[in-house]
């Protein structure tokens, strides 16, 4: 062997180192690139699973997912008292009675019937014009009663949970009937008058309560039903 290099000329000595560092640097570039391909193979068979063992971060896997913030985006609000007079121009003609309430509030409580005086446990609520109008439920629930009083005209009585109860009357029609489902805001009834507040105009009196206490609806208003103590 080394009477065979001795017998190369110089350039043919040059020559063949050149080719053998070639043949190196190409040999150490195609390790190089084998072993890259193999560890990007490697890391596309690993998953990095969430807490339900879902491959996929983008997806919740029907789970709630947080905001921000922290809170959870599709949580579900509780539902909130609202009127069942939902009119823009509605007003308060008959006021809750309450010991804390001022002189002209509590005035406002009072109702006569007959020769007899009576506090009111509701509120009454009229249009501005007078008229005759659609009256809402005040919560998802499911109609517990309808009857058709002489003294106090079309009464519903809707059941909620946490054994909260409303009670609408002086209805003048009833658009529902006993074990119905209603929705918040679901057509209950119509306005109407009734002989026990004769001097009010057409008007729905509302009442609500929990294991039979009552409680002054205008206070609810914007509250959940576990607020209710």
């Amino acid at each position: 062997m080394k009477k065979r290099f001795s017998n190369l000329s110089k350039d043919q000595l040059q020559r063949f180192i050149f080719l053998g560092v070639l043949v190196l640097v190409f040999s150490v570039f195609f390790i190089a690139l084998g072993i890259s391909s193999s560890d990007k193979k490697h890391d596309d068979n690993i998953v990095n699973p969430g807490n339900d063992g879902n491959t996929n971060p983008d997806k919740d896997n029907g789970q709630v997912l947080p905001d921000n913030n922290g809170n959870n985006e599709n949580q579900v609000k509780p539902q909130t008292f609202i009127l069942p007079n939902t009119s823009k121009d509605y007003k308060v003609v008959r006021k809750y009675y309450s010991t804390q309430s001022s002189t002209e509030d509590q005035e406002m409580s009072v109702i006569q019937y007959g020769k007899r005086y009576f506090v009111s446990t509701g509120v009454a609520l009229e249009n501005n014009d007078g008229k005759d109008f659609d009256v809402v439920a005040s919560l998802d629930g499911v109609v517990e009663s309808v009857e058709n009083s002489p003294i106090y005209g079309v009464v519903i009585v809707i059941k909620h949970q946490e054994n909260v109860l409303t009670e609408y009357s002086s209805l003048s029609q009833a658009k529902v009937s006993v074990g119905d489902n209603v929705k918040q805001g679901d057509v209950i009834g119509v306005s109407g008058t009734c002989e026990f507040d004769a001097d009010l105009a057409s008007h729905v009196y509302f009442k609500v309560s929990k294991n039979s206490q009552t409680y002054d609806p205008l206070t609810l208003i914007g509250l959940d039903l576990g607020q209710i103590q």
